[in-house]
């Protein structure tokens, strides 16, 4: 025998706007909730596949980030010295 209880959502309707965007940027939305909370397996290993992505992503990201900026700035440095260069011993 399934259990009838529902839960009740106080708090969506307030924030319309919020919920879409996070449905259509992250793929988050009240169904999929319900469905975890209901014990849809589906649902609760998507959740928590979000959920390692979240913390490889808040884990990498800091170093992927200054690594990448250090790599433009050497990049932009390289090249401002090569037009240096060539602009004094070329031109």
């Amino acid at each position: 025998m399934k259990n009838k209880a529902k839960v009740r959502d106080h708090v969506s309707g307030y924030g319309k706007q919020v919920t879409k965007a996070t449905n259509q940027k992250f793929g988050i939305n009240n169904a999929l909730i319900i469905k975890a909370v209901n014990g849809d397996e589906k649902a609760l290993k998507q959740i928590g596949d979000m959920g390692k992505l979240g913390e490889r992503l808040a884990m990498s990201m800091p170093l992927i980030r200054e690594n990448l900026k250090a790599y433009i700035e050497g990049t932009t440095e390289y090249n401002t010295a090569l037009a240096d260069i060539y602009v004094r011993f070329v031109a």
